[in-house]
């Protein structure tokens, strides 16, 4: 074994050590109540036999379903386990991080992303780790990141064989990814597909001919019209610029380049051992659920299930007007300032080095102008020392959400440009491998793409996770290039340190209130300064055991509520009893023990259909279900999202219950000639 296979080995259970440990430390901070609710709720109909789609819906392939029911059968039905299993998911995520950054990245570098991927949280959940949550998503960053190095393992062999395994289980991964979250394995097998149809694997004589360049050509450009079909109701100026222009250069730079008749007979046998790897992934799933409710009926289950027409749920992460001109101000004044500078140094800098550092220090610059301007009301507070600690922090970590979000733009930008620069033959001392960060390309920005229009905190911590490498890339990059601009190195370790201290801040600020929340004392010591009086609100239900962490008095208000009603619902009925929760509260089913009888567990505007709803009212007639739970205030989101679609719902709940008890947000609702019970 080599060095550098030692080192590789030593590095990866490092990170790996390290992933698992702060997962595991926060397995039991918290939860997204009615999300992470509906998961755990379809996993455990799933573990009871329960066919989905035929007895329950369900917008997400059956992979994670079974996978899922299949811990419940191992270590007991617990969210524990779950928590401990996803632990173990994300640091396996980390090491595949680091392996695909080191083949574009000097090794000091290729742990970044994992360390980032590790930390960074979305700053409106801050009371609960949200990489435990057990979203099909979090497997999206895992095949992403696999099918991402298999794909340029197969590129970096010179034997067919083996390059034909690697392409047949990139295709397998890409069948498991459709069967899990369908968008995902769709735009997965886009990015592995594209980079096959935009770079060589082999070298030979003869040119491919018009033909095959034509039709070669005529794929890369379906994939961006696929993708403007996909988001057609939603296009705008912004959608236009984050999500099809990148796909289009992308497109673009392979459909210039030019193939040997022995590498598009190489591509076109790895498209035939990919497709393989899909049917053999797929196959066994479509047969079995082909079988059970019928070809047309899983298929349409599958990947034709309803919309949601709210245009709210799909904008584009937040363009402030404002914060949109200081970003493209601040590039602009970059550029100009740098390019003064060159034009008084004796020797020429390639308009890169110019174009590199606009894109880097106008981001920075223009992103905190942004920031204080858009957020000047807390910074305000901030100097008048009137200023909530908690808000603060809030602030502080949506703002750095923002700014993440605004970097998809010089990220990709700056991609692009190098990927073009080195397919044109100018590859420079420093640069990564040209192939390995196309085929980094594609797969980064397919992975942003798969949750097109939607780019909410939430989501962006999962979609922009490949996007870490290829800043990486750029940052190494950009270092060698600003290292230029003087003759001392200074430079280029002031550009470095900058970049390094501006992680760590945000990496910081995103874990403190998870570390905070593990660690927090009743007292600060002998002196017996209260830092919280009582510091967490704890649930000790047989299948969930969390806590959350009381900044303030409305989260003990919160979390108090949710226990004594789960309470009350189990006091007031019998265990095999059903009830209903509406509309998304399945946690509730999860922590009682109690049973929703309807096909529907989780209403988000219009995803249930009338038609369905009507069945529903059916099956809650034949059930007699005599307790429900409603939220008490009528501008939940939930409640306001579905406004328009649930009308009948709201009617048959107010002339069949009454309103029987008030626990904070959560209303129980009686049928009328029910009986309450012991309560």
């Amino acid at each position: 074994m080599t060095g550098n296979k030692r080192s590789d080995i030593v590095v990866a259970c490092v990170l790996f050590a390290v992933g698992f440990a702060i997962f595991w430390a926060f397995r039991g901070l918290g939860w997204f109540a009615q999300d992470e609710g509906v998961l755990y709720y379809h996993y455990l109909r799933t573990h009871r036999g329960q066919l989905p789609y035929r007895d329950f819906f369900t917008g997400y392939g059956p992979v994670t379903l079974y996978l899922h029911a299949g811990l419940f059968s191992l270590f007991g039905v617990s969210l524990d386990a779950t928590r401990v299993y996803m632990a173990g998911l994300h640091a396996f995520s980390g090491v595949l991080l680091y392996l695909v950054t080191k083949r574009v990245a000097p090794r000091p570098y290729a742990v970044v992303p994992a360390l980032l991927f590790f930390s960074l949280q979305p700053g409106d959940i801050a009371d609960m780790a949200f990489h435990n949550t057990p979203y099909p998503l979090w497997y999206l960053v895992t095949f992403f990141a696999l099918a991402t190095w298999t794909m340029m393992r197969a590129r970096e062999t010179d034997n067919p064989r083996a390059a034909a395994a690697w392409l047949c289980l990139t295709g397998f991964i890409g069948g498991v990814t459709l069967f899990t979250k369908q968008n995902g394995g769709i735009f997965l097998l886009w990015g592995a597909t594209g980079f096959l149809a935009s770079f060589p694997l082999a070298e030979g004589g003869g040119s491919e001919g018009k033909g095959w360049k034509l039709l070669r050509g005529g794929y890369l450009g379906l994939i961006p019209l696929s993708m403007l079909f996909l988001i057609w109701t939603f296009i705008s100026p912004q959608t236009l610029g984050a999500f099809i222009l990148p796909l289009a250069g992308l497109a673009w730079i392979g459909a210039s380049q030019d193939f040997s008749r022995d590498a598009i007979r190489r591509a076109l046998a790895g498209a035939a051992w990919m497709t393989l790897g899909v049917l053999v992934a797929t196959l066994p799933w479509f047969a079995y659920f082909a079988g059970s409710i019928g070809v047309w009926g899983f298929i349409e289950a599958l990947f034709f299930w309803g919309k949601y027409v709210d245009r709210q749920l799909f904008l584009a992460f937040p363009m402030p007007g404002r914060l949109t001109a200081f970003l493209i101000g601040g590039v602009v004044a970059a550029w100009y300032c740098t390019h003064v500078l060159y034009r008084y140094r004796t020797r020429p800098r390639p308009r890169w080095v110019v174009l590199s550092a606009a894109i880097v220090g106008g981001s920075f610059v223009s992103v905190l102008a942004g920031f204080l301007l858009y957020n000047r009301a807390e910074v305000g507070r901030l100097f008048r020392f009137e200023y909530n600690p908690w808000r603060m922090y809030q602030t502080s970590s949506l703002g750095i959400d923002s700014t993440l979000a605004y970097l998809i733009f010089p990220v990709m930008l700056g991609g692009l440009l190098v990927a073009r620069r080195q397919m044109r033959g100018d590859v420079r001392e420093g640069d990564p491998d040209r192939g390995s960060f196309l085929c980094l390309l594609w797969m980064a920005i397919c992975a942003v793409l798969l949750y097109y229009p939607r780019m909410d905190a939430a989501h962006y911590v999962s979609a922009a996770v490949l996007l870490y490498t290829v800043g990486t890339a750029l940052v190494q990059i950009g270092a060698r290039r600003i290292g230029d601009l003087a003759s001392s190195p200074a430079w280029r370790w002031a550009y470095v340190s900058l970049v390094v201290v501006t992680i760590a801040f945000a990496a910081n600020l995103k874990l403190a209130p998870k570390v905070y929340s593990v660690v927090m004392l009743r007292k600060a010591g002998e002196a017996g300064f209260p830092l919280i009086e009582t510091p967490r609100e704890t649930y000790a239900f047989e299948r969930l055991n969390v806590y959350f962490p009381i900044y303030e008095k409305s989260h003990r208000l919160f979390h108090g509520a949710f226990r004594d009603m789960i309470d009350y619902v189990k006091s007031n009925t019998e265990p095999d009893e059903p009830v209903f929760a509406f509309p998304a509260y399945p946690m509730l089913y999860f922590a009682a023990g109690r049973d929703n009888p309807t096909r529907h567990d989780y209403f988000l505007a219009n995803n249930v259909p009338f038609d369905e709803q009507v069945r529903m009212l059916e099956t809650l007639e034949a059930s007699r279900v005599g307790l429900l739970v409603v939220p008490s205030d009528d501008n939940d989101y939930f409640v306001d999202l579905g406004r328009p679609y649930h009308d009948l719902l709201w009617a048959y709940i107010r002339q069949e219950f009454y309103l029987e008890k008030r626990f904070g947000p959560y209303d129980v609702w009686r049928r009328y000639e029910k009986e309450s019970g012991s309560a």
